[in-house]
């Protein structure tokens, strides 16, 4: 499936490209830490459509930070 950021800061109560940028890669951690290591017996016994599922929210939180760090880069942030 296609994988599209889509990602907007827009006015004063959204989050700014930095404190997206921060949780997003928090949350990408957090999720990488439940499928490898201790959490890799689980993650390995998971029917083969949540392990899909569960790799593929990695690949797209992994797309919006690269997306951001590019907007951090850029001065955007």
């Amino acid at each position: 499936m296609a994988n599209t950021a889509r990602l907007a800061v827009v006015g004063s109560t959204e989050l700014d490209a930095r404190d997206q940028l921060s949780a997003k890669s928090a949350q990408l951690a957090a999720l990488l830490r439940s499928i490898h290591g201790e959490g890799f017996g689980p993650f390995n016994a998971l029917a083969p459509r949540y392990k899909e599922n569960l790799l593929w929210l990695a690949a797209d939180l992994a797309c919006e930070v690269q997306s951001l760090v590019s907007m951090v880069d850029d001065g955007q942030g």
